[in-house]
């Protein structure tokens, strides 16, 4: 016989013209249905698995899931006509179970599919008779939906006369009893009697109580019945043997009616349901041997033949002195269910097969051994499928294990997964929903009109129509039944739209009718916003007119989408569907397809800034250097795997080559600023001498006193004037140093920033009488510190305070300590400095008014040369001013050097 591995590689290409004219559109899978189908029939094959070849990346997960459906069915089909083996029907159902789980990664739906692909009744009941769970075989041996079943009393389900029978054992199951029985003409719920074979599994708890049982169920009618008539045609074939022991007397008796009757011999050798030969000799030679031996040993020419050399592969099993030991003791030899390897093609390999056979000895009439009579009955498909369901039984046990383990994680992933289940009876225009799927429509429990009319009233009227077509194209075996829909329903009055992804399967009758359709439903309203928001992000990134957008598929960098900009930016190019290397030849050399496969091959985003690359912009075929701030993103799909990348370009060209443009104009600037510095400082050390010999000779003048009173006016002008110019020309001088110098250079010593703030304040209070200065002290205000140039800090923003401030307002100073700092604050009402210009203050030549300064005529130095003196000492200044609390300035110095 062929086997299931054979078929598959025979009927291949047939199988997938029929799979596809079943889908009725282009399969998700494409080219790797063959593969699929070949690697399918190598595990059956070699009677292990082999690796499942994946659909390609970005595969629509239940689109495929649909076709790997259709395709198991198909191949359970082309298997339907013959006898196929049981372990063959498992190894598909795995195969086809691997590919699935694939593509679900959900472990929960791995368990549900490993119960329903098992061909036992599996069936968990509780400790007061209830189901708990049923696999696919179970439902579909009662003819009943999970929804029937799950909650339900045993006795409820099989009904009064199978409970009659059957009750004792599942009190025995309750009880905590693990065993096994086989029952014989059980009362079936659909009509006449079963033979059950039934193996209890005792469930218990944490604390060893009996929770329930695990019943694993066979129906064993159709194989028992098997068995009859295996038994009957042994009786039959040891009937028709003793006709023939019969016959041969008479035919030694009446040799005359020997050809007649010999020839009635083999036409019952032929027609008899059993394999027949007749060995005769020592040599065991063949004299007759019926179709069905021939069909057995590969249709071998045998007639004529001794044993040995007409099957070789017998003799070298020791059948050949089974023979020799019948032959020589006239006592027949039964062989039960006895394996063998035969070649049942000429020229095929060794299979093997299992026998039930008889080696009766023949006597002729004077009681001499004169040949052997050969009947057999092949139990092949027998044996293995009751070693099939021994080996299903011991994997149901070890799943009722994981079933045990996992029932708590089971139960509380289908409590928190939000789905509700449904079912639709398009015979009967009737629907039944569960709680859950009754508050996603938004229907209350007590809902007085029919369910189905309250749920299509609910349903978004945009929608319907399109509902109706999914319904309608299932129903008619699209997509092998299948239905996916998402759609909108109205929950009630004051309530949002909610979304719904809506799964389905149609259950077919034997004549193709639909019969009902089963499925479930979430709740996708946050997945749909979050879509829609995503492609209005994606829509509005490609519609924007700043930078370029584009999408580079696979190893080959080939285009999938590119925006207006992206294309003005390659000088108008055909891109669509062509590799980057043929769209923009002049990037070779360059690096940057080595770079992006690089980037395919780790994951890698990366992110250029004004990287060189020469391109043709123009379209002219001379490509010109430009700079480009990118972003290379790779695509992945839902296994991790990537499959593209997201391309964002900025031209940034015109801004590299202004740049380029202003660092040269600064690097000139900053020469002339160097020397106007240098300048200043020179001209401002060579003014001290001049300076200071006026201001000698004036204070001289005016000590004699014999000057008349105009021109003593004059010499006080002069002192004044002197006074500023020397203030101006050590500002200047600090400034260079600060600029040129490498900033101020101090001398610290002991000193308390309490009293050098008070002598300051002093000096300025004597040089301006009037004002109202007020000064605070708080903690100790010992440090080390160059106390002039502090006391310089102090007269700046004093004065500064004192000059901005209003008049009539006093300047408030407080110095206080911290654990390592000391703080000078200066404080003084008036208008505040506007803050465009706080920013600028402590530059030099800045003031934090408009207009020139009339009052003191300063340079505009102070507050920078008070910043460079704190920052000298490793401390900052601080600057707050506001209309309703005015303006303070706020010195924060360390009381020791830093370091």
């Amino acid at each position: 016989m062929t086997g299931l591995a054979d078929l598959l590689t025979t009927h291949r290409e047939e199988l997938l013209v029929r799979w596809r004219a079943r889908l009725g559109r282009t399969p998700e899978l494409g080219e790797q249905a063959a593969p699929f189908l070949t690697a399918l029939a190598e595990t059956l094959r070699q009677g292990h698995p082999v690796p499942v070849p994946a659909p390609r990346p970005g595969f629509d997960r239940e689109r495929v899931l649909a076709e790997y459906a259709a395709l198991h069915a198909l191949v359970l089909e082309l298997a339907a006509p013959g006898p196929i083996a049981l372990e063959d029907v498992q190894r598909v159902a795995d195969f086809f179970h691997r590919a699935m789980a694939w593509a679900t990664r959900r472990s929960e739906a791995e368990l549900g599919l490993l119960l329903d692909s098992i061909p036992v009744l599996v069936s968990f009941v509780t400790a007061d008779e209830r189901y708990g769970r049923v696999n696919h075989a179970y439902r579909s041996w009662f003819g009943l939906t999970d929804e029937q079943m799950r909650g339900r009393k045993v006795r409820e389900v099989i009904g009064e006369a199978a409970y009659a029978v059957l009750g004792p054992y599942v009190r025995r199951g309750l009880a905590g009893e693990h065993f096994s029985f086989e029952q014989h003409g059980v009362p079936y719920r659909l009509g006449g009697t079963r033979d059950v074979k039934v193996s209890f599994m005792p469930h218990r708890g944490a604390d060893d109580r009996v929770e329930g049982y695990v019943a694993m169920l066979q129906d064993v009618t159709q194989l028992r019945r098997l068995e009859r008539e295996r038994e009957e045609a042994v009786a039959a074939a040891r009937e028709a043997q003793a006709q023939a022991e019969a016959e041969q007397g008479r035919l030694e008796a009446l040799s005359h009616q020997f050809a007649a009757q010999e020839q009635l011999l083999r036409l019952m050798f032929e027609q008899a349901p059993a394999i027949i030969a007749l060995l005769e000799g020592p040599e065991h030679r063949f004299r007759v041997a019926n179709a069905r031996y021939l069909q057995l040993v590969g249709g071998r020419e045998v007639l004529g033949r001794p044993l040995a050399e007409a099957l070789p592969e017998m003799a070298q099993q020791g059948f050949l002195g089974l023979l020799d030991t019948v032959r020589r003791t006239g006592e027949p030899y039964v062989g039960r269910e006895t394996w063998l390897q035969l070649r049942r093609r000429p020229e095929g390999p060794l299979e093997d097969v299992c026998l039930d056979f008889v080696y009766q000895p023949i006597r002729n009439a004077s009681g001499q051994m004169d040949a052997i009579f050969v009947h057999a009955v092949e139990v092949t498909d027998l044996v293995r499928s009751r070693e099939g369901a021994q080996h299903a039984a011991r994997e149901l046990e070890r799943a009722a294990e994981r079933v045990r383990e996992s029932e708590q994680r089971l139960q509380g992933a289908l409590t928190n997964s939000g789905a509700g289940t449904w079912e639709l009876d398009p015979r009967l225009q009737d629907i039944r929903m569960d709680g859950r799927m009754r508050e996603l429509f938004g229907l209350s429990p007590d809902e007085p009109r029919p369910l189905l009319e309250a749920a299509l009233a609910h349903l978004h009227p945009e929608d319907t129509p399109r509902i109706a077509r999914g319904l309608h194209a299932a129903l008619t075996g699209a997509d092998g039944g299948v239905l996916l829909q998402e759609y909108r329903v109205l929950p009630g009055e004051g309530q949002p739209v909610r979304w719904l992804d809506a799964r389905g399967q149609v259950t077919f009758d034997a004549a193709g009718a639909p019969v009902r359709i089963s499925g479930t439903a979430i709740d996708a309203t946050s997945r749909k916003v979050a879509d829609a928001g995503r492609e209005g992000l994606l829509a509005s990134l490609a519609e924007q007119d700043i930078f370029g957008v584009c999408v580079l598929r696979g190893q080959a960098l080939r285009y999938e989408m590119a925006n207006a900009v992206h294309r003005r930016l390659v000088g108008q190019r055909e891109l669509l569907g062509r590799r980057l290397e043929d769209a923009l030849p002049e990037l070779a050399g360059q690096g940057m397809a080595e770079q992006l496969r690089t980037l395919l091959r780790t994951g890698q985003p990366l992110t250029q800034h004004e990287q060189p690359l020469h391109i043709d912009v123009r379209g002219t075929g001379a490509p010109e250097l430009r700079f480009y701030n990118a972003s290379w993103q790779p695509i992945r799909e839902l296994d991790g795997s990537i499959t593209g990348l997201l391309v964002l370009t900025l031209d940034v060209t015109d801004s590299v080559r202004a740049r380029e443009r202003a660092e040269a104009l600064a690097q000139q600037e900053s020469g002339r600023a160097d020397f106007a510095q240098q300048l200043i400082g020179i001209v401002s050390h060579d003014l001290r001498n001049p300076l200071a010999a006026i201001s000698l000779g004036a204070a001289t003048l005016q000590r004699r006193g014999a000057i008349e009173p105009k021109a003593s006016r004059t010499v006080e002008r002069i002192l004044a004037s002197t006074d500023r110019a020397e203030r101006m020309v050590r500002d200047l001088l600090d400034f260079t140093q600060a600029r040129l110098g490498g900033g101020l250079k101090i001398e610290r010593r002991p000193a308390d920033l309490h009293d050098l703030t008070r002598g300051a304040v002093q000096e300025v209070q004597e040089a301006r009488p009037g004002v109202r200065i007020r000064h605070e002290v708080r903690g100790d205000g010992r440090g080390a510190w160059d106390a002039d140039r502090l006391q310089q800090v102090v007269q700046n923003l004093v004065t500064n305070a004192l000059k901005y401030g209003t008049a009539d307002a006093p300047v408030d100073i407080r110095t206080e300590a911290h654990d390592g700092t000391v703080t000078l604050s200066v404080h003084n009402q008036g208008e505040p400095i506007p803050p465009e210009r706080q920013a600028s203050l402590f530059q030099p030549m800045q003031r934090g008014v408009e207009g020139v300064d009339r009052q003191g005529r300063s340079v505009g130095l102070g507050l920078f040369i008070v910043r460079a003196i704190a920052q000298a000492h490793g401390g900052e200044v601080q600057l707050t001013s506001r209309a309703d609390e005015g303006t303070t300035f706020r010195v924060v110095l360390p009381r020791d050097a830093p370091g």
